[in-house]
């Protein structure tokens, strides 16, 4: 019970105004503030009642990522090593084509570099290149062709990111290893396979991502 300040009378606790006089018997309660809740705050855990659950961050090593509908993607720096070595490949394929282009028409191009003094040490160099071409003529068809397999895998792989694109790349270049250590060029092998051998290296970590 509370006593009204005007009349003195006794009124109920939950009464505000005096029935007797009209006074104002209780004053209306400060409403409680309310404290707004931080921003930027993660949410609670389920499993871990009272703990917060840290956003996953993928790893910057990774040279393989997926996008949000699972598509595999590679990143710069791969991307570039493996133009790089497409490049390359297909210098080669030019280069091993130009010779055996100039062994076919070799009547030609003797016939033009005699009728210039000037180039005659040309054609000496021209005929050593053409009898290592006749000596292993094989040899000469096979790296070209070897060549451009490994150029298609590797451009197949850039387009792709498909596993069995890189076996194709990893499938020629082993064959040209060998052709080259079957004809005396180890240094030649090591470099030819140098490039996959990097490649492999860039992608082990994350090579299930990769498609089949």
């Amino acid at each position: 019970m509370q006593k009204c300040y005007n009349c003195g009378k006794e009124v109920d606790d939950n009464v505000l105004i005096c029935p007797e006089c009209g006074a104002l018997v209780r004053r209306y309660t400060k409403p409680v503030q309310q404290i707004p809740e931080p921003e930027n705050v993660p949410p609670r855990s389920a499993a871990y009642p009272g703990a917060y659950e840290t956003p996953a961050q993928e790893s910057l090593r990774e040279r393989v990522w997926l996008d949000a509908v699972g598509k595999p993607h590679l990143n710069g720096a791969l991307c570039f090593w493996l133009i790089v070595c497409a490049v390359f490949t297909a210098y080669l394929v030019v280069a091993f084509g130009c010779v055996l282009l100039v062994y076919h028409a070799q009547s030609y191009f003797i016939e033009t570099l005699e009728s210039f003094p000037e180039f005659s040490d040309m054609l000496k160099l021209l005929d050593v290149m053409l009898e290592s071409v006749e000596a292993y003529y094989a040899f000469y068809v096979a790296v070209p062709v070897l060549f451009a397999g490994k150029l298609a895998g590797l451009v197949w792989f850039l387009i792709s990111k498909r596993r069995i694109a890189f076996y194709v790349a990893a499938g020629a270049c082993a064959l040209l290893c060998i052709a080259s250590l079957l004809f005396g060029g180890s240094l030649r092998a090591i470099l030819y396979a140098l490039d996959m051998l990097i490649t492999f290296l860039f992608l082990r970590k994350d090579w299930q991502k990769l498609r089949p």
